[in-house]
């Protein structure tokens, strides 16, 4: 579970990597995960992408996360990548070893 977790998180910041600046919709980072051979439920994808932001606890800070509320009251969970997850895919900081980036 280690490694598919690793793997899974590189995936995730790449997605958001190439949306750049944009929010992405989970059910967007769900399908394109699943497009690279990476089929994950949302309460998987939601427990990584809490890992991955930034909480006091956990100091990642690699994305940030949101919740749209549209005008009929649905809630549509929305990601992106922040500057530090850049720099991670860039390459200008230090590897993480609990990201592996292809």
């Amino acid at each position: 579970m280690p490694e598919e977790s690793r793997l899974i998180r590189g995936k995730i910041l790449k997605i958001l990597f190439a949306a750049h600046p944009e929010w992405v919709e989970d059910l967007e980072l769900l399908l394109k995960l699943g497009d690279l051979n990476c089929p994950i439920d949302a309460t998987r994808l939601s427990s990584e992408l809490i890992y991955l932001r930034d909480t006091p606890e956990s100091h990642h800070g690699y994305v940030e996360l949101q919740v749209l509320k549209t005008a009929g009251g649905e809630e549509i969970p929305q990601s992106r990548i922040t500057g530090k997850g850049i720099d991670l895919i860039e390459k200008l900081i230090p590897a993480d070893p609990r990201v592996a980036l292809f």
